[in-house]
């Protein structure tokens, strides 16, 4: 039962994970005028709830997550409704590093636990 529920988190962090990089994706081509935000509420939860699996090398970079994502989500809040094509630049820049960033992580957790949703028991 226990291992169901770690596996369970495994996944659900992973799938914040995807999210994450659909926001970052979606946003692109409306950062001016998007609504979307990422929600990082749950992340560090799941994350504490599987610290034990992760190496703490990988756990120091997704740590780094949350952050940036609250820092995009300030940077958004400012930049809406205002046509700032240098402030569109760079949180355009910082988009992509952000999407750059979770698809690393991803891949260090699919060489741990496997495909997403076919996570191996640790």
């Amino acid at each position: 039962m226990y291992t169901e529920d770690r596996k369970l988190k495994v996944t659900l962090l992973r799938l914040e994970l995807a999210q994450y990089q659909e926001i970052a994706i979606n946003v692109q081509s409306e950062i001016n005028i998007t609504l979307y935000r990422f929600d990082v509420s749950a992340f560090k939860v799941l994350l504490a709830e599987i610290v034990s699996f992760i190496p703490s090398s990988l756990l120091r970079t997704m740590l780094n997550i949350p952050l940036k994502a609250n820092l995009l989500n300030r940077r958004l809040q400012n930049i809406y409704g205002i046509n700032d094509w240098t402030a569109v630049a760079n949180i355009s820049r910082e988009l992509d590093e952000f999407h750059r960033l979770c698809e690393s992580v991803e891949a260090s957790l699919k060489e741990i636990f496997g495909p997403l949703g076919q996570e191996r028991a640790q």
